[in-house]
């Protein structure tokens, strides 16, 4: 009898200790698991977007009557509009009116770095574009003069706020709608076409086009289109 209640005594002993030694594993929060799970997802379709080519501006998203507004921040927005193009070899360009720069860029998770010139100063101009995945549409917000600004993808031009259709007036007459150019220094600039077919820069020089292959400026100069890699 003595033998069998040693026995019994060990066996407690021994599933006690069993108990004992099995860590108890830490509690997890079941929402904690679904944001963590939902960051990444979003983070994977982020990544997953194709940044590359044209850009405008997200009219349902910006007061784009306020930037035609505000000459302190984007003058010459009522004449010139809005665009940005994003190329597959690191470089990128925007503008607003006369404000934008052009550079190079890169990508980290869900923020693309634009590393630029300021078109107006020559100053550099660094900003980074928050990637945005909306209803399986790509979208980049930035932080610009104090206000977050909203591009989307795609090459629809925006209608200056004063509503002329200016890009379809011009569409009759030759030449691009935005041009590099170069002249004999060595001069760079960059030319928008206007409604009457002549061009202007964002410093307002005028240039008359030829036709083919020339821009002539106020002074007599001619100018040519920057040659493309």
């Amino acid at each position: 009898m003595k033998k069998r209640a040693v026995f019994l005594i060990a066996v407690i002993l021994c599933l006690s200790l069993a108990a004992c030694s099995k860590a108890p594993e830490p509690d997890q929060d079941p929402q904690e698991t679904h944001t963590e799970g939902t960051k990444t997802e979003s983070a994977a379709q982020v990544q997953s977007i194709d940044l590359v080519g044209p850009w405008h501006l997200d009219s349902e998203k910006n007061d784009l009557d306020a930037f035609a507004d505000s000459l302190d921040r984007f003058p010459g927005y009522g004449e010139w509009g809005a665009g940005m193009e994003i190329q597959s070899d690191g470089h990128m360009n925007w503008y607003i009116g006369a404000a934008g720069g052009s550079g190079t860029y890169t990508i980290e998770d869900t923020l693309l770095h634009a590393a630029l010139v300021n078109d107006m100063d020559q100053t550099d101009l660094t900003i980074d574009f928050r990637i945005l995945a909306e209803n399986e549409n790509a979208e980049l917000a930035m932080d610009y003069q104090g206000m977050t600004i909203y591009w989307v993808y795609g090459s629809q031009e925006d209608a200056p706020a004063d509503g002329k259709e200016e890009s379809q007036d011009a569409a009759g007459y030759p030449g691009a709608d935005v041009v590099s150019i170069v002249n004999l220094r060595g001069d760079e600039t960059t030319i928008y076409k206007l409604a009457d077919g002549t061009y202007m820069d964002r410093a307002e020089h005028h240039f008359t086009y030829n036709g083919t292959d020339t821009w002539t400026d106020e002074a007599g100069a001619e100018w040519n289109e920057v040659a493309k890699d």
